[in-house]
């Protein structure tokens, strides 16, 4: 269930899920307001995360293990990207991956995701970043594509397989080199 209160509720994300259909990509099954927050319900996706596994394991993944995870993020990625027009999730982060029972991966969090069309100017309610994961592009607000989520996937991987926080992206404009694997 996804919280968020009713000021701050955008119906974009909810139009959004509602016309993607992908394994990896969870349904909204119901919606309510309570108390001045809108509820989405939306399908179960598992109820621990790539960070809560990274956790359990000490602070590293190792590649045999994360590369299932890697390989199931990618297929929904490459399905939002395929889209007309593409969909950038623009919030890609260890936090925002599910897992379920069976190792089946659940990409959440779609509130500041966005159509990269040409034409189209970013909700003020989708300009957000994540330390360490956001793209350049995204934290300087010069637009996002498609490779901002592979520059975020990348952050994932280097994240999970290390142990450490990739540099963060003003940091990486300024010349800091990230710690080879």
């Amino acid at each position: 269930m996804k919280e968020i209160p009713g000021l701050l509720f955008d119906e974009y994300e909810t139009r959004l899920l509602g016309r993607l259909h992908h394994p990896a990509i969870p349904d909204i099954t119901d919606r309510f307001t309570a108390g001045g927050m809108i509820y989405l319900v939306l399908e179960f996706g598992g109820d621990r995360t790539l960070r809560i596994e990274q956790e359990r394991r000490g602070g590293r993944i190792p590649l045999f293990v994360l590369l299932p995870w890697i390989r199931q993020l990618c297929a929904a990625l490459q399905y939002l990207h395929e889209q007309d027009p593409p969909i950038v999730h623009r919030d890609l982060k260890p936090d925002n991956v599910l897992l379920d029972d069976g190792d089946r991966v659940m990409l959440i969090d779609f509130g500041i995701a966005k159509e990269a069309k040409t034409d189209t100017v970013t909700r003020t309610i989708g300009r957000a970043v994540s330390h360490g994961f956001s793209p350049p592009e995204q934290v300087l607000g010069t637009g996002t594509d498609a490779r901002s989520d592979v520059y975020a996937l990348g952050a994932i991987l280097y994240n999970l397989l290390t142990g450490r926080m990739p540099p963060a992206a003003h940091e990486r404009i300024t010349g800091s080199v990230i710690e080879p694997l």
